[in-house]
C-alpha cells in the first residue's frame, strides 16, 4: 500500500471489528425484509423514459419508477467502475487510484452480514473480482460471471435463491448485490432487441449540426487510406447510439423478469429495491478535450471521418460531462413514497447510509452520505467526482468545475506554458448551458478560482492510505474494457 503524501492512516477511529458489532447492536426499528441493490453497468439516466427519454428503451423500469422514488440530480463518484464501485460499497469518496477496497473501513455487505442477512452479489463486470475485495461480507459470491448480460446474472441470483431456502437467515432476509454489465462495451445486444436499428437518434438533427461544427479543417497533407465521408461518420455514431439504446432494453427486460419472479415469491412489496450506476456513458456528443485534439491532430491529421473516436468523445473513463456523471438513482419498496420524483442533489454515496437507515442499523462514523429514507430531499450544496488524473465538483447553483491538471504526466507538451496548463481546467453553468458546449472559466475566473479551492480542500479531507495494487488478471479486464489504454 503506497500512501498519499500526507494522507491520514486508516487505523484512526473505530476499528472495523468495533464498527461492525455498533451496527448488528443497531436502532430498533421496522423495516424491508429483504434489499436488492441492483447495478446497471454505464446505464445513462437520460436514456430512461422514466428520466424523459423519447424511445420505449425501460418500460419495467419506469414501471419500477412509479412505485418508488426517483431522484433526477444524482452523481456517481467516479465514472468509471472501479472508483465508482468502491466508493458505493463503503460510502466514502475515492481521490486516488484505488483499486481495492479499503481493508479498514467496513463494506455494505458485512454491515448487513453482522446484522443478520443472507448476502449473495452476482458481477457481471470483468474487473469485480474477490482479489479486489468486492466478495467481503458476501455469504455467496460469483463474479465476473462471463458475458455478464442482466439475463445471465438473473439467473444465477435466481438459482442460487432457490438453493438457499434452507440456510437463509429465519429472522433477517436477504441483501443482494446485482451487477449486470449491459450496456457497457462492446454493444452486443441479442437480436430481439434491436429494435432501433437505422432509427435516427432523439435529437439527431442538433447532435449533426454541433458534429459539423466541431469537424477539422480539411488537411494540407492527403488522407491516409479510405477514410469516411461526414454522412458515413454520422451513420456510424447512430449506429452505436442505436445498440446502445436497444442493449438498455435489453437490462430491462431482465429487470422485468427478476421482479415478476420476486412477485411469484412473495418477495417483492416486502423488499427494498435500488437501481443505480457506477457511470454513464459518452455517445459523440462532446469533442474531445482541445488538448486531445491537438495532440491527435500532429499523430493523424485527417477529418472527422476515420478519427471519429478521436475527435468526439465516446465510452468512458476520464470525462465529466453529464452523460458520464449524471446516473439514475430510484427506490422502491417499504420506506418510500409511491410515484415522487425530488431534486436536490444526490449521490450514490447515499445508498449505504439510506439502506441503513431503512433497517434501523447506525451508520460507521464520519460517512459523507445522507439517509435518503422516506424520499426526502438530499440537503449538500457539492458533490465530487474523481477518474484517474482528472476529478470534478458540482455545484448544487449549477456551476461544474472541471480539473485535469493530473494529465500533464500523459501529454507533456499540454503544459507547456501557462496558457495550456490554465486550459486544462473547465467550468460550465448548466443554468444556461445544459449541453456544456461553452467553456466559462475566462468569464468567470473568480468562481472557477473558488471551485479550484474546494477541490483541493476535498482533496486533501478524502486522501487516505490507498491499495494500488493490481494482478495481471485484473490488468488483462482493464485493459480489455478500454480503461487502460491511454492510461
Amino acid at each position: 500500500m503506497t500512501p498519499r503524501p500526507g494522507a491520514r492512516s486508516a487505523s484512526r477511529g473505530a476499528s472495523l471489528l468495533a464498527v461492525l458489532l455498533a451496527v448488528s447492536c443497531g436502532r430498533s426499528g421496522e423495516g424491508p425484509a429483504n434489499v436488492i441493490l441492483l447495478v446497471v453497468d454505464t446505464l445513462r439516466a437520460d436514456r430512461l423514459g422514466c428520466y424523459g427519454y423519447a424511445r420505449a428503451t425501460s418500460p419495467h423500469i419506469d414501471s419500477l419508477a412509479a412505485r418508488g422514488t426517483l431522484y433526477r440530480s444524482c452523481r456517481a463518484q467516479g465514472t468509471w467502475t472501479g472508483p465508482s464501485m468502491i466508493s458505493m460499497l463503503t460510502g466514502l469518496y475515492v481521490s486516488d487510484e484505488e483499486e481495492r477496497l479499503p481493508a479498514g473501513h467496513p463494506v455494505l455487505g458485512e454491515l448487513l452480514q453482522a446484522a443478520g442477512f443472507t448476502t449473495a452479489a452476482f458481477a457481471g463486470n470483468p474487473i469485480l473480482t474477490a482479489d479486489r475485495g468486492m466478495a467481503r461480507g458476501f455469504d455467496y459470491y460469483e463474479g465476473p460471471i462471463p458475458g455478464g448480460c442482466s439475463a445471465r446474472v438473473f439467473d444465477r441470483f435466481r438459482g442460487w435463491y432457490e438453493q438457499s431456502r434452507a440456510v437463509r437467515s429465519a429472522e433477517r432476509g436477504f441483501f443482494v448485490w446485482l451487477h449486470v454489465a449491459d450496456p457497457h462495451t462492446p454493444y452486443e445486444p441479442a437480436e430481439r432487441f434491436r429494435r432501433f436499428t437505422g432509427q435516427p437518434l432523439p435529437g439527431e438533427e442538433a447532435l449533426c449540426e454541433r458534429w459539423r461544427q466541431l469537424e477539422p479543417e480539411p488537411p494540407a497533407a492527403p488522407r491516409q487510406g479510405k477514410g469516411l465521408t461526414f454522412e458515413q461518420a454520422v451513420a456510424l455514431i447512430r449506429a452505436e447510439g442505436n445498440l446502445y439504446d436497444s442493449e438498455v432494453l435489453a437490462a430491462d427486460w431482465a429487470v422485468g423478469e427478476l421482479l415478476r419472479f420476486l412477485e411469484e415469491q412473495g418477495e417483492l412489496e416486502r423488499t427494498l429495491f435500488m437501481l443505480a450506476s457506477d457511470h454513464g456513458e459518452e455517445l459523440y456528443e462532446h469533442a474531445k478535450y482541445p488538448q486531445d485534439l491537438r495532440v491527435w491532430s500532429r499523430q493523424s491529421p485527417t477529418g472527422m471521418g476515420d478519427n471519429v473516436k478521436d475527435l468526439l468523445e465516446w465510452a468512458h473513463g476520464s470525462c465529466f460531462h453529464e452523460e458520464v456523471w449524471r446516473v439514475p438513482l430510484l427506490f422502491a419498496g417499504p420506506g418510500f413514497p409511491a410515484g415522487v420524483r425530488r431534486d436536490g442533489l444526490a449521490a450514490n454515496l447515499d445508498i449505504l447510509p439510506t439502506v441503513l437507515d431503512a433497517l434501523g442499523l447506525d451508520p460507521p462514523p464520519g460517512l459523507p452520505g445522507e439517509s435518503l429514507l422516506g424520499g426526502v430531499v438530499p440537503a449538500r450544496r457539492q458533490v465530487f467526482g474523481y477518474s484517474r488524473r482528472a476529478a470534478a465538483v458540482y455545484d448544487a447553483r449549477g456551476l461544474k468545475f472541471v480539473d485535469r491538471r493530473r494529465k500533464r504526466d500523459i501529454y507533456p507538451e499540454w503544459a507547456r506554458g501557462s496558457e495550456e496548463g490554465a486550459a486544462l481546467q473547465e467550468l460550465f453553468d448548466l443554468n444556461d448551458d445544459p449541453s456544456e458546449l461553452q467553456n466559462v472559466l475566462d468569464q468567470r475566473p473568480q468562481a472557477a478560482a473558488a471551485l479550484c479551492r474546494t477541490l483541493d480542500r476535498w482533496f486533501e479531507e478524502t486522501a487516505r492510505d490507498v491499495d494500488r495494487r493490481l494482478s495481471d488478471a485484473d490488468r488483462e479486464a482493464l485493459r480489455q474494457l478500454g480503461y487502460l489504454n491511454g492510461w
